[in-house]
């Protein structure tokens, strides 16, 4: 693929001696005639993800004219949380394969590339309410892991687990529980006794901010984590998220599909995704040679970045093992 602004990218790297050089993704992208779809990024973010690339880069780049022209499958190797695939989807047009060993982006992804009609989430919320409200017997669905009272109280633990049961004995389709359970995932952080300033779940140290403007804020933090209204933090995440979710689906309407189809990048299959960001490995098959026509990806930060760690309490409650 030839371009006049990377080749001019290109010349300018290779001329300063292959140091970084400075670009503005978003004020190229804002300087492109064909960038129709404005500059909304916040549907991106219906859910905290380590070392996500930043969408200006990929939506700069898709509405360059030749890769509009790309008639094909676009695979993302590391999809992580799906942003280079839903700027895919959304600036181009064409079918987009994702690959991600983290169940935790898969779902993610899952959720902001596969519309869902919306409108029933309020109906679903009060059946959801019901079944949260009568849940008794929930110690079953608390995490089977060492140390679970340094990171919630007995009330969130106690909580939590009804909201599990909840959502896990909802009628609905796998798409809409799929957002519950994005949702779900969401609060956990909110009502745990972590840090909520270090992405590595660290049991929260008071003393370590005594003196800054943050002390009252987590000082607070952790006196409702010993009881928190996790049905009311859950009742606001979803509402949140309903709008950022909408956002995406009247931008995706009549685009194809965006599909997570492995977890490996090694060996690539393509097999169906199951509720909870599960892969259905049954019956997986190879991908077919040729069947790709662009891969587009931003490799993940291996010595920097902790991506399972950073995601183990979301992974533990959505019901992962340690191993």
């Amino acid at each position: 693929m030839k371009n006049k602004e990377i080749d001019k990218l290109i010349k300018s790297y290779h001329n300063s001696g292959r140091r970084p050089i400075p670009f503005d993704f978003k004020e190229a992208y804002n300087s492109l005639l064909n960038g129709n779809n404005g500059n909304n990024i916040n549907y991106h973010y219906v859910h905290f993800y380590p070392g996500r690339i930043y969408p200006y880069i990929p939506r700069y780049l898709f509405s360059l004219p030749e890769m509009q022209n790309i008639n094909g499958i676009l695979l993302d190797p590391f999809a992580g949380s799906g942003t280079i695939l839903l700027e895919w989807l959304l600036f181009v047009g064409r079918e987009a394969f994702g690959v991600e060993i983290n169940p935790l982006g898969r779902l993610i992804t899952k959720v902001k590339t596969t519309p869902f009609s919306t409108d029933a989430v309020s109906e679903y919320m009060k059946k959801l309410h019901k079944i949260y409200s009568d849940s008794v017997e929930v110690d079953d669905l608390i995490p089977p892991y060492d140390n679970i009272d340094l990171w919630f109280s007995k009330d969130a633990i106690n909580k939590l687990a009804r909201l599990k049961n909840a959502i896990l004995n909802l009628e609905a389709e796998t798409n809409i529980k799929d957002f519950f359970w994005l949702c779900f995932s969401n609060i956990i952080r909110k009502v745990s006794m972590a840090d909520p300033y270090v992405p590595p779940p660290v049991v929260l140290k008071l003393e370590k901010y005594r003196g800054t403007s943050k002390f009252d804020k987590l000082k607070e933090h952790l006196e409702r984590a010993k009881s928190p209204n996790v049905w009311e933090i859950f009742e606001k995440t979803v509402a949140t998220n309903r709008k950022k979710v909408d956002d995406i689906f009247v931008l995706l309407k009549d685009s194809p599909n965006g599909e997570i189809i492995w977890d490996d990048a090694r060996r690539i299959k393509k097999a169906s995704l199951l509720e909870r960001g599960v892969i259905d490995k049954n019956n997986s098959k190879p991908l077919p040679p040729n069947s790709v026509d662009i891969i587009f990806t931003s490799p993940p930060y291996l010595t920097a970045q902790k991506y399972i760690r950073t995601s183990k309490l979301e992974l533990l409650w959505l019901g992962y093992s340690v191993e």
